[in-house]
């Protein structure tokens, strides 16, 4: 618990279980691109602040989502995720 605390501190993308509220408004990405494609097009996004789908369980589906914009990410594996998105977002910030 104290790992996933000390992510969230550091890293500007939300990441939440499955579970939570945010996961009924977040944008069900399997629904739209499909679970085997791992390119989120930027205007599948548009509107949208969180998304969820089995893509975001993936480094790469992760950093996609990072570079579209996105800020709430939901997932099964939170802190996984999460420790993907901080990198994402230090490699973002040091291009």
């Amino acid at each position: 618990v104290m790992l996933k605390q000390w992510v969230d501190e550091l890293c500007p993308i939300k990441v939440v279980f499955c579970d939570a509220h945010a996961s009924k408004e977040a944008l069900n990405l399997d629904d739209i691109i499909g679970s085997d494609d791992l390119f989120i097009p930027h205007g599948a996004l548009q509107g949208y602040e969180a998304v969820r789908g089995s893509m975001i369980d993936s480094g790469k589906g992760v950093s996609n989502a990072v570079e579209a914009g996105v800020k709430t990410l939901v997932t099964k594996y939170p802190l996984a995720v999460a420790l993907t998105a901080l990198e994402c977002c230090k490699d973002i910030t040091n291009t």
